[in-house]
């Protein structure tokens, strides 16, 4: 064991002349360590302590180390290396190696959150308070990423069944041909979501409208009919029907729909226009890996939650210009949720009484809702989420994305100086249907027959249910079908006679939805 101890740097004491790796072994709690748990360990050192840590780790914990200074870092771990010695291979131990937000997401995707319920904050010396806001940072950055996670995961419990019946009935009814998505060239685009903060931007958008593109959220289009303003485009995520309020005024209206192929499949039929699709990965998916359409055909986009930040992403690939969003605001003022207009805002108004005012926070009858320290307006967890994910999103454009106004939360951009391009928009041109490269048609009679397949598998297994050889094949084929289990509780694939049960119930469900949808199709 490294006995020399570091005892200073760049001036400055990182520990006391007394410590050795005994006292740093004591910085370990005695108490068991809880199961479950990310420990993060900032500015390790030579890693004393770390060796004592590992051995009283649960199984299904993990350690993250991250050292800020690179110096430090290059001067610390090959004498951290030679004190742990095989240990730096535990697959429980794992390094952040840079302070930048894809090392972050990087980091994140390699760790086995299935199994991690907690963060919890270790300092085994005194360097970490070198650079102690940061680190507090990136432990926030690794608890909120372990929190969106798992908020993901019951998400995809409660809709991923919803998900795939909706992909596969709007793949049924997409038919030869596709709407390619239009380009917008350096056209200024107004996104447009549901906030307070649209209100005030309505009078603007209303005298400029032929100088900007306008794109809604779908949400948002109550609010825009008040105004008599038509957007060049919509976008949509529902997957249920519970957003067709927003749709009511607008059956055939010359607006283009940019919706998800897991959208409520009646919605893609309002306009008078086909709609442009995409797909959300919204899962890791053996199905994306053979997913058979192009970007320019079908276009893939990241898991966003929120059909505004969805919308802000489609307006980046749309133009080449400014993006300009107002509504957007993941936070609001006492007794008002979204703008004049939103049918969620008029059934809250309708719903108040003398009893239970709309300024009362009582009234939303929802969890978690806090006061921004910024702005005094509220806001939940879930809106601070997709604010993050906003702001994560936009750093890649941010020199040519801004906010209507500085109101709702902080997302580290630019509030908009009203300036545009005095030219007037040419108007929007109907796109040409397109032949897909393959017919939707045909695709899915390849999983149809991938399903049966499956379905036979089971029933030869059923016959000789001993059979290792079967079980092994078996296994393999639901690999390939992953996206009919990763809604379950328990979606890792158990060779168990409950988990294959539901397995198979499954593929039966889909296959009896996609020929019911087949025969509707071509009758």
């Amino acid at each position: 064991m490294n006995k020399t101890p570091l005892l200073t740097w760049k001036g400055r004491r990182v520990r006391s002349p007394e410590d050795s790796p005994e006292s740093s072994i004591r910085k370990v709690p005695d108490a068991p360590l809880r199961s479950g748990s990310l420990f993060f360990v900032p500015s390790p050192l030579e890693g004393w302590g770390l060796d004592v840590l590992l051995e009283r780790l649960p199984s299904d914990s993990i350690v993250v180390l991250f050292e800020k200074d690179d110096d430090l870092r290059a001067h610390c771990r090959p004498a951290m290396e030679d004190l742990l010695g095989e240990k730096t291979e535990d697959c429980r131990l794992f390094w952040l190696e840079e302070d930048t937000e894809a090392s972050i997401r990087s980091l994140m995707s390699s760790l086995p959150l299935n199994a991690l319920r907690r963060c919890e904050f270790l300092t085994l010396n005194g360097a970490w308070l070198f650079y102690r806001v940061r680190y507090r940072d990136i432990f926030n950055r690794l608890e909120d990423g372990l929190t969106r996670w798992w908020s993901n995961r019951i998400t995809c419990l409660h809709m991923g069944p919803l998900w795939i019946r909706n992909l596969f009935t709007n793949l049924a009814a997409a038919g030869p041909s596709w709407t390619p998505w239009p380009d917008w060239g350096s056209d200024p685009i107004f996104v447009c979501g549901a906030g307070v903060t649209l209100e005030e931007a309505l009078p603007w958008i209303q005298k400029h409208r032929n100088q900007i593109r306008l794109l809604a959220a779908d949400t948002a289009l109550p609010i825009l009919r008040d105004w008599n303003l038509v957007p060049d485009g919509v976008v949509c995520l529902e997957a249920q029907h519970a957003n067709l309020r927003d749709f009511a005024g607008w059956t055939g209206a010359p607006v283009q729909l940019f919706t998800d192929l897991t959208s409520f499949p009646p919605g893609s039929r309002i306009f008078s226009r086909a709609p442009c699709w995409f797909i959300t990965e919204f899962t890791e998916l053996s199905l994306w890996s053979r997913w058979p359409w192009s970007q320019s055909t079908i276009p893939r986009i990241p898991p966003l939650g929120s059909v505004g930040v969805a919308a802000a992403w489609i307006a980046w690939k749309l133009s080449k210009g400014p993006v300009i969003l107002a509504g957007l605001d993941f936070s609001f003022p006492h007794g008002r949720t979204h703008a004049r207009g939103a049918p969620s805002l008029s059934a809250m108004a309708s719903r108040s009484d003398r009893l239970h005012p709309m300024e009362q926070t009582g009234t939303w009858r929802t969890e978690g809702i806090r006061k921004d320290t910024a702005t005094g307006w509220l806001t939940t967890p879930v809106m601070q989420g997709y604010a993050w994910v906003l702001s994560d999103q936009a750093r890649s454009n941010a020199l040519r994305t801004a906010t209507w106004s500085d109101q709702g939360l902080v997302m580290d951009l630019p509030v908009w100086n009203r300036c545009i391009p005095g030219k007037k928009l040419q108007p929007a041109t109907v796109q040409n249907l397109v032949t897909y490269e393959e017919d939707p048609r045909e695709w899915l009679q390849t999983e149809k027959t991938r399903w049966k397949q499956l379905l036979e598998s089971f029933e030869r297994l059923n016959r000789d249910p001993g059979s290792q050889e079967k079980l092994s094949h078996l296994k393999s084929d639901l690999l390939e079908v992953d996206y009919l289990t990763f809604s379950f509780p328990d979606p890792e694939l158990r060779l168990e006679s409950d988990w294959l049960i539901r397995a198979q119930r499954q593929i039966r469900w889909i296959l009896e939805r996609v020929e019911t949808l087949s025969r509707r199709h071509s009758s």
